[in-house]
């Protein structure tokens, strides 16, 4: 199962970031793989996040 996106700013993006695999410890076989939201794109969340809800 592949899915790696990130709700963004009021949108899905697709992940930039390194490719990871998340194992079942029971099983010892992969149960999702994907991308990690890049640096770029969590700066991009921070700065979303912050004008949603200002200090």
């Amino acid at each position: 199962m592949t899915n790696s996106i990130q709700f963004i700013n009021g949108a899905w993006e697709a992940g930039e970031g390194q490719k990871f695999d998340s194992v079942d410890p029971a099983r010892n076989e992969v149960i999702w793989s994907g991308e990690s939201a890049s640096a770029n794109q969590v700066e991009k969340a921070v700065m979303a996040a912050r004008q949603a809800f200002p200090e």
